[in-house]
């Protein structure tokens, strides 16, 4: 074989997978995220005190073909913080982390929340 495609029909099916598998669905903040986001990244700069939302219940949808969406709100238990980032994992604890998102500090104070959405899309390629 000389190439091979990932088809859109194989990208769709792997989003519904996705969806209904519900695999990926923890989110996290945290602070110390003042650094671009690498492949390699295992596990948030320095997580937040919270713990991780599951958010299973009505955050993950597939809003388009090849998207797979996390929707999500943390609030802050904390006197005050400064959020920089925050990642998509599989558990409730662990480094397993899909996806890594580094930010803009957003100053947060007890009680405080911050929604989050994740949007991966995969798109069909030939190699």
């Amino acid at each position: 074989m000389t190439s091979i495609a990932l088809t859109s029909n194989g990208v769709d099916v792997e989003v519904d997978y996705m969806v209904t598998a519900k695999n990926w669905k923890y989110i996290h903040w945290g602070t110390g995220g003042n650094r671009t986001p690498a492949i390699s990244d295992t596990a948030l700069t320095t997580p937040g005190t919270e713990a991780r939302v599951d958010c299973s219940a009505s955050g993950i949808t597939k809003p388009s073909t090849g998207v797979y969406q996390v929707i999500g709100e943390i609030t802050c238990n904390a006197t005050s913080k400064n959020i920089d980032e925050a990642g998509l994992f599989n558990a409730s604890t662990g480094v397993t982390m899909l996806i890594d998102g580094v930010f803009t500090d957003i100053p947060v104070v007890q009680d405080d929340k911050i929604q989050f959405t994740f949007k991966l899309t995969f798109t069909g390629t030939t190699a």
